[in-house]
């Protein structure tokens, strides 16, 4: 504070103006002291602070000289100047532009000697406040030069200190993990030695029994080599006597081996008999079983034509003509229907492939397939028996990926089953050509013989119109039955009134077997031609 006095006391102006900017100098002053209250309690801080200070107190004075106005004074001054001329002059015209121009001459003269008082003045004060301004930088770059080496020096010295802290408790640290170490090791080496003396005394104790056991043990292996030598001379003995047996024994074998080698060629040759009398009796047997079927074939069409009151199941009944497909396609078959299906290749190991991505559509269609190669009914079933039939059931059963398009194995499955199915083959032939081709002995009777050929086509023909007429209307109707036994007789005396003794009355039995079985009348009769 006392700076500010001593500039206030040579710098500032008199009057109201300076009472201001002392007023505005305390201010300033006292707000600067209440905002680095803090930081006055350093000494480098406290005079950087004050140089601040008379930084601003020089802008304040230079701005307060530089916006200073004309007083009124000097107006009132030149007013009552120009009256006191007046006044002792006189009021006349002449005097008056006299008087005038005079006080404006002196008032021209007196504002330029002020102005140029002004001018000294204010140059006066720039050059003292520019030499405050340049004293007070010099004292401020000196403080914070002061300020800035104190602080490295102070922060030098800190450093220094945390250094010698830190590297006093890093060498404590050091010694107390050093004695650590070495007290571990003192005890580890204390229990290594503890432990290395008691397996020292075990293996002692060790070889000790161990020595003993093996005299004990050569003692007993002595007496054993002397009762195995006792032994040896009496299995040499009785070797010697063996020895003469065997060669006897050699020689008998020998001629036993000549005998057998000519008993397996007597064998041989029976069975090469055997094996050609098989033959012929199989074929034989399959000679016998194609006419028995033939025959029954015959018989149930004739027994189903003629007798007019028969129960008639179906014309196209057969024996039991089931083939016996291969073991692993019987298999598949069973597997089909389980979810859990994999395809039938063979991976490069031998092993069956285990993709089970095959769709339910092939799936089922395989199982029919196989069921209808399965059924005794021959129909059209010897063309699933073909290479190109087998080859779509063998891909059905393959998976999409890999084994039916990328490595195909279905060509080779087909192959493999069309020679296991050649008997079937041929046993599904034979029974689809019997039963296409019948015996001409049941045909006759179907139509009677009475009379001559053109005459029993003229009446069976005459006779069939109007029996197709009353069938339709008996057998069609919604009270068609075969239930009780008066509506038969009363259906076969209805059939005698209308056919008579014409030919046409062996069909009836033919309609009846159509009302009954409808789904065999699709077919025709066309299988008899």
């Amino acid at each position: 504070m006392h700076e500010f006095t001593k500039i206030e006391k040579t710098m500032l102006p008199t009057g109201s103006r300076r009472y201001q900017i002392q007023k505005t100098l305390s201010l300033s002053s006292q707000l600067e002291d209440s905002k680095h209250k803090q930081i006055s309690k350093c000494p480098a801080c406290a005079m950087f602070q004050k140089s601040r200070l008379w930084l601003k107190a020089s802008d304040v004075l230079n701005q307060t000289y530089a916006g200073k106005s004309r007083s009124s004074s000097f107006y009132v001054l030149n007013m009552g100047g120009l009256l006191l001329v007046l006044s002792i002059v006189g009021g006349t015209l002449r005097f008056m532009v006299i008087s005038v121009t005079l006080v404006s001459w002196l008032q021209t003269q007196w504002l330029a000697y002020t102005s140029f008082l002004k001018k000294r003045h204010t140059a006066r004060l720039a050059a003292a406040a520019e030499k405050d301004r340049s004293r007070q930088r010099k004292q401020i770059a000196d403080i914070t030069e002061a300020v800035g080496e104190n602080m490295i020096s102070l922060l030098d010295k800190r450093r220094q200190e945390l250094k010698l802290k830190l590297d006093h408790e890093a060498e404590m640290k050091r010694r107390n993990y050093q004695q650590d170490i070495v007290t571990r090791i003192t005890g580890h080496l204390a229990d290594f030695q503890e432990s290395e003396r008691v397996k020292d005394e075990q293996r002692l104790k060790v070889r000790e029994d161990g020595i003993s056991r093996k005299e004990r043990e050569l003692k007993a292996r002595e007496e054993s080599l002397n009762a195995l030598q006792k032994r040896l001379e009496d299995s040499e003995r009785k070797l010697r006597v063996r020895q003469k047996s065997l060669k006897e024994r050699e020689k008998d074998i020998e001629d036993e081996e000549r005998d057998l080698e000519a008993k397996q060629k007597n064998l041989e040759d029976r069975e090469k008999k055997a094996k050609a009398t098989e033959d012929k009796v199989q074929k034989l047997q399959l000679k016998q079983e194609e006419l028995k079927i033939q025959h029954r074939v015959v018989n149930q069409r004739t027994t189903a034509i003629t007798t007019p009151n028969s129960n008639i199941s179906s014309p196209t009944s057969l024996p039991n003509n089931s083939v016996n497909l291969p073991s692993d396609l019987m298999q598949y078959a069973e597997d089909l229907n389980s979810f859990h299906f994999t395809c039938i290749g063979i991976t490069k190991r031998g092993t069956r492939c285990g993709q089970s991505m095959i769709s339910s559509a092939d799936k089922s269609a395989a199982s029919r397939r196989i069921a209808k190669m399965k059924s005794p009914d021959p129909g059209d079933c010897t063309t699933l028996y073909e290479i190109n039939a087998l080859r779509e059931l063998a891909d059905w059963m393959l998976c999409p990926r890999w084994h039916r398009d990328k490595l195909p194995q279905g060509a080779e499955i087909a192959r493999r089953w069309y020679g296991q199915l050649r008997d079937a083959r041929e046993v599904k032939a034979k029974a689809v050509n019997t039963w296409k081709t019948p015996s001409s002995a049941g045909v006759p009777s179907l139509f009677g013989s009475t009379g001559t050929r053109n005459n029993s086509t003229g009446t069976t023909a005459s006779s069939f119109g109007s029996s197709v007429q009353s069938m339709s209307a008996s057998y069609t109707g919604s009270d068609f039955q075969f239930t009780s036994p008066q509506g038969a007789a009363t259906a076969a005396i209805s059939r005698q009134s209308l056919f008579g003794h014409s030919a046409a009355q062996h069909l009836t039995p033919v309609f009846e077997f159509m009302a009954e079985h409808p789904s065999v009348t699709k077919k025709g009769f066309g299988q008899w031609e």
